[in-house]
């Protein structure tokens, strides 16, 4: 509240007209009018005059800002807060982070290595009586016995192989989606700004 205004306030709140107030302190109506709409100040000799008319004090009269100051005040104590969620959710992200790292990196090497071990062992269980036929296949094709050994392991192996990619896929998808977006969110997190600082 400008001092303007409380000249106004304090004069209508102590039942004073403008006359009565501009002969309390020996000016013309017109200055006390004046004084009022803006326009012109009360000379520095009248405020204490002032404040013992209104029954306030100097410093009342003339500090303008004092209610801004209150609501600034709040303003800064909601600002803080904000600033203060936004660096713990950072926080919270940058720890977040390595355990995304963690997770990815476990469950890729799992889904690989656990592919590799699953094919493995569907081939021992699944594929042995078919090794069994083709090695059957082979003699009964004379050929001879390391010829026909080279080539079960061969197609052992492939078979493996050939189980072992999906899982080999799920892996590559992980550390892919970790890279991805890990990138983002370390981005995100150095170009964030916390409360209008940078």
């Amino acid at each position: 509240m400008q001092l303007y205004d409380k000249i106004q306030l304090l004069r209508k709140e102590n039942n004073l007209t403008q006359s009565e107030l501009a002969e309390k302190l020996n000016v013309s109506r017109q200055a006390v009018q004046k004084w009022e709409a803006g326009t012109a100040t009360p000379d520095v000799l009248k405020l204490p005059e002032l404040a013992k008319i209104f029954n306030v004090t100097i410093d009342y009269l003339l500090d303008n800002d004092a209610e801004q100051k209150e609501e600034n005040n709040e303003k800064n104590n909601s600002q803080e807060k904000v600033v203060f969620k936004t660096k713990t959710s950072s926080s919270d992200m940058i720890f977040f982070i390595p355990l995304a790292t963690a997770i990815f990196t476990f469950l890729g090497m799992w889904f690989f290595i656990g592919g590799i071990i699953v094919g493995m062992l569907f081939i021992f269980i699944a594929f042995l009586p078919i090794a069994g036929v083709i090695s059957f296949v082979l003699m009964f094709l004379n050929l001879n016995s390391g010829t026909g050994s080279i080539l079960i392991y061969l197609s052992m192996t492939i078979l493996g192989l050939s189980l072992a990619y999906p899982t080999y896929l799920l892996s590559f998808i992980c550390l892919r989606y970790y890279k991805k977006y890990s990138k983002i969110i370390i981005h995100k997190i150095r170009n964030y700004k916390f409360g209008g600082i940078n």
